[in-house]
């Protein structure tokens, strides 16, 4: 065997390998709104969920069984996530997931799931997302009667990778280890946004303030009032 023929196969080899590896995930997708955010809308989210403050004892019912958790379309629509802020330790990453409504998930592994932020750290804190990054769910409009749940994988960044075995909550809180709560949902009242708050640590040894991750659910990349969710028990701050 020439020295030739060696050095051709061990070049081969090599660049066989880099591609083999995996490209790495970019930190902000390349498909990112940049948009303007309501300015009235964190200074009042930081007001009703006070860091350290547990949320389940000042604003109880949003933990009760009687309200709206989770986002379902009246009617045929695109739907879009709004990062506000996020007061987290970790880079967490947030994906989404969808499906019929009365057709729930019996377990985890019975969801899609779709990343939206690998990592959910604002500018100057550990990332590079900047209040009213705007990302749309998929590319397309979902059905009427669509149920749209969102995920958090804690720690979920790794310099350009997702580690999707870390623990992971669910707006489905019954896929959630002891089916606890690990998030809020409700429409501010004078925006009339609505938003979607995340306690990133497991519930039994978390702080409870709901507010390590803040994002807006929404219908149209402006800054209007949506209008194609259920929104009938959704409660109003």
């Amino acid at each position: 065997m020439s020295k030739l023929f060696v050095f051709a196969l061990f070049i081969f080899l090599v660049v066989s390998c880099e591609k083999d590896k995996e490209e790495p995930i970019p930190e902000v997708p390349e498909e990112v709104i940049r948009t303007v955010a309501n300015p009235t809308l964190y200074p009042r989210v930081e007001q009703l969920f006070p860091s350290n403050q547990q949320a389940v004892g000042s604003l109880p019912f949003l933990f009760s069984d009687t309200v709206q958790k989770r986002i379902v379309l009246t009617r045929e629509s695109k739907v879009y996530l709004t990062f506000i802020a996020e007061r987290a330790v970790y880079k967490n990453s947030v994906g989404w997931y969808s499906y019929k409504l009365g057709s729930e998930p019996k377990n985890v592994k019975d969801i899609e799931k779709h990343l939206l932020f690998p990592n959910v750290s604002a500018k100057g804190e550990g990332g590079e997302l900047l209040q009213g990054d705007m990302l749309q769910l998929g590319d397309t409009t979902f059905a009427k009667n669509t149920v749209i749940g969102f995920f958090i994988i804690l720690k979920g960044w790794q310099d350009g990778s997702i580690n999707w075995g870390n623990s992971t909550h669910y707006t489905d809180q019954f896929l959630n280890e002891g089916a606890k709560q690990q998030h809020v949902l409700f429409k501010e009242k004078d925006s009339e946004d609505i938003v979607l708050g995340f306690e990133d640590t497991p519930f039994e040894i978390a702080d409870k303030d709901f507010n390590d991750l803040i994002f807006k659910i929404s219908d149209n990349k402006g800054n209007y009032k949506s209008i194609s969710f259920d929104m009938k028990r959704l409660p109003a701050l």
